[in-house]
């Protein structure tokens, strides 16, 4: 779940940008004037739920809503069973900057695709501090600085922060908790229902 930071994705992740045309972007955010926006239905969904299920997952999207950074969220299939999600910078135009976060979607339960998502979620507020973040560049000089390198070929540079891992578990433990509570809610309205 690093941090990558890829020319060519970068590239066509800007093709991104172009393709989808401004009304089909302003209708995907969950919140009103989100700058979290899905791309499709089950992300959309998951993007609500994780909202609706932790305040931790609810403070990283508000702090992603305050900045001027706009996070596009879309599934992916990698090429590597051990990459779960990736963030990469699109760019910067127009006093907006823009990035995408990616999900492996497939073969992940839930629970864990939120977990995933908070934790990318929590890359993107870190690019979000970071004003002079505007290319891939400076996201590779900030993330050289202020996470650790885990992975680097002549194509890509992945990098991870404590506080992303963090995320992840806190929303995951949360959620966890919401799921158990839930459960016991049905379980009493069941009882009396029986009654």
């Amino acid at each position: 779940m690093p941090i990558v930071s890829r020319t060519r994705a970068a590239v066509a992740a800007l093709s991104l940008l172009i393709l989808v045309p401004p009304a089909t972007a302003s209708e995907s955010p969950v919140f009103p004037s989100s700058s979290v926006r899905a791309d499709n239905a089950l992300v959309q969904q998951l993007i609500a739920e994780g909202a609706a299920g932790s305040a931790a997952f609810r403070s990283l999207v508000d702090r992603i809503n305050e900045s001027d950074l706009i996070v596009y969220v879309r599934c992916r299939v990698f090429t590597t069973l051990e990459l779960r999600g990736q963030l990469t910078f699109l760019s910067a135009t127009g006093g907006r900057r823009y990035a995408v976060v990616e999900l492996a979607c497939l073969l992940q339960t839930h629970v864990a695709q939120m977990g995933i998502l908070a934790h990318e979620l929590q890359h993107a507020v870190e690019v979000a501090s970071a004003p002079w973040i505007t290319d891939t560049r400076t996201l590779d000089r900030f993330y050289a600085e202020h996470g650790h390198l885990v992975r680097s070929d002549p194509w890509t540079k992945s990098y991870e922060t404590p506080a992303a891992v963090e995320s992840a578990r806190r929303v995951q433990r949360e959620l966890g908790e919401a799921d158990k509570t839930h459960a016991a809610q049905r379980g009493l309205a069941e009882n009396l229902a029986l009654r």
